[in-house]
C-alpha cells in the first residue's frame, strides 16, 4: 500500500510529523528535567524515544485510516494502540522492553478498562458474515505493515519481522497477575514514563513546540535590588544571604516584612546554579495569597514563566482580563489559552495550593504527568503554620 499515514485528522497530520513532533517534546523534557537520570534510570529517555516511536503505529488500520478521513469504515471502536503492540514485541529484546509495552498500550486506557471494555473487539471481532476474527488475523489483513516499517527506517529502530500474538491473554494477564507495584523496583520507572509520555503525547498534540526553562537572566531582579540596598548603604538580611548559599533543604522562621520571598528565590536560584533544572511549585493556602504572589513574581520574573493553580482560577481570570479591557469573545479565548498554559509544563513557576500536588498521590485523571513534573523539582511551602493538622500530614507523607 505504502501511501501516508495519518495520525490526526483536523487539522491532518502525518503519523511521521506526529511522531517528530513528539520528540522535540522529548528533547525540550531532557533540557528541563536533567536530573531525572541520576535519580531515576540512565536509560531512562531512551526508553521514552522508543515509546514516542512506536505508540500511534496501530493507527496504520486500514479502517482507523478511514475514520480519520470521514470515509465509511468498519472500525467499530477498536483500540488503535494495541494495534501498536505487535511493532513494539518486533523490537530487539531489551530488559526495559517490557516497559514500552505498557506505556504504549495504557496510553490513552487504562488496562482494566482495555480488558473490561474493549477486549472482546479483540478477541472475537465480528464480521458482516458474524465470523468471528482474531486479533492476529484482524491484524494481519488490515494494519498496513510496510508503510510503518518504512517509517522506523527513520528512526534507525532494530527490529524483528512482526508477528502479531493473541493479545487478550497478556492483557488479562496483567490486569489479575502481573500489575506493578510499589514493591516492584520497576514501578515508579513506569510511572514516570507513562507520565513523561503523555507529555510528549499531549503537548504535540497543541503543537507545542518548546518547555520553558529558567535561565540566569530570570533572576535579574534578586541583583537589581541588592544594587538598589548598596547604594543605600544597605544589604539582604542575613538570613537572605544565608538562604542563597545553602546547597539543601531549608526550614526558615521568620516575622512578616522580613524577606521570606526573596528568601525563597535566593535560595531558588543556588538551587537551580548548583543542581540544574526542575520545576518549581510555590505553595500557599489561601486562594487571596495565591493571587497576590502571582501578581507579584510574574512582575519580577518573565510574566509567560509563572503560573497559578487554584479551585477558584477562573474567577480571578475573568477579573484579571476585564482589568485590561478585553472584549468579551477575546476574553473568553484569552482565559482559556492562560488556564491552559498553567495546567501544562509552559510554565516553570507554579503557584499553587497544596491540594494541587496531593491531589495526584490519589490517582486522579492527568496523576503521571503531574508526579512527572515533580522530579528533581524545587518546593516552597510558604505560611506552613497555617494548614490544620490533617493537611500538615499529608504534606509530609507528600
Amino acid at each position: 500500500m505504502n501511501y501516508e499515514i495519518l495520525a490526526k485528522s483536523s487539522p491532518q497530520v502525518s503519523l511521521k510529523q506526529h511522531i517528530d513532533d513528539g520528540l522535540t517534546i522529548l528533547g525540550e523534557l531532557n533540557l528541563a528535567f536533567p536530573q531525572i537520570d541520576s535519580l531515576l534510570d540512565p536509560s531512562f529517555w531512551k526508553i521514552l524515544r522508543e515509546c514516542v516511536i512506536f505508540h500511534d503505529l496501530g493507527k496504520a488500520h486500514i479502517e482507523f485510516q478511514k475514520s480519520l478521513k470521514g470515509e465509511a469504515n468498519k472500525w467499530d471502536g477498536q483500540r488503535h494502540e494495541l494495534f501498536s503492540i505487535p511493532f513494539v514485541e518486533s523490537l530487539a529484546k531489551n530488559e526495559k522492553s517490557s516497559l514500552i509495552r505498557l506505556v504504549v498500550a495504557g496510553h490513552h486506557k487504562d488496562f482494566d478498562s482495555l480488558y473490561n471494555d474493549y477486549i472482546y473487539n479483540f478477541y472475537k471481532l465480528k464480521k458482516d458474515d458474524d465470523a468471528e476474527i482474531s486479533f492476529e488475523e484482524e491484524f494481519k489483513l488490515h494494519v498496513d505493515v510496510e508503510s510503518v516499517l518504512n517509517i522506523l527506517k527513520d528512526y534507525e529502530i532494530a527490529s524483528r519481522p512482526v508477528a502479531p500474538r493473541p493479545i487478550h491473554k497478556w492483557i488479562r494477564n496483567y490486569c489479575r497477575y502481573d500489575k506493578l507495584s510499589l514493591k516492584d523496583k520497576d514501578y515508579f520507572l513506569l510511572l514516570l514514563l507513562t507520565g513523561a509520555f503523555k507529555q510528549c503525547d499531549h503537548l504535540s498534540s497543541a503543537f507545542v513546540k518548546e518547555v520553558p526553562i529558567l535561565s540566569d537572566f530570570d533572576f535579574n531582579f534578586l541583583e537589581r535590588k541588592k544594587t538598589k540596598l548598596e547604594e543605600e548603604g544597605k544589604n539582604f538580611y542575613g538570613h537572605q544571604v544565608r538562604c542563597g548559599t545553602e546547597v539543601a533543604n531549608v526550614m526558615l522562621t521568620a516575622p512578616t516584612g522580613s524577606g521570606k520571598t526573596e528568601a525563597s528565590m535566593l535560595w531558588l536560584k543556588n538551587q537551580v546554579e548548583q543542581n540544574g533544572q526542575g520545576r518549581v511549585f510555590y505553595v500557599l493556602p489561601y486562594t487571596a495569597s495565591i493571587n497576590a504572589m502571582f501578581k507579584r513574581l510574574s512582575h519580577e520574573l518573565p510574566r509567560a514563566k509563572v503560573g497559578m493553580l487554584h479551585g477558584k482560577l477562573n474567577d480571578y481570570l475573568n477579573q484579571y482580563f476585564e482589568d485590561q479591557q478585553y472584549e468579551i469573545k477575546h476574553k473568553k479565548e484569552a482565559i482559556a489559552q492562560m488556564k491552559e498554559n498553567f495546567k501544562r509544563l509552559n510554565t516553570p513557576v507554579k503557584i499553587v495550593t497544596p491540594f494541587q500536588l496531593l491531589k495526584h498521590m490519589f490517582g486522579l485523571k492527568g496523576f503521571e504527568k503531574g508526579m512527572f513534573e515533580w522530579v528533581g523539582g524545587y518546593f516552597i511551602f510558604d505560611e506552613i503554620h497555617a494548614y490544620d493538622a490533617s493537611v500538615i500530614a499529608q504534606i509530609k507523607v507528600f
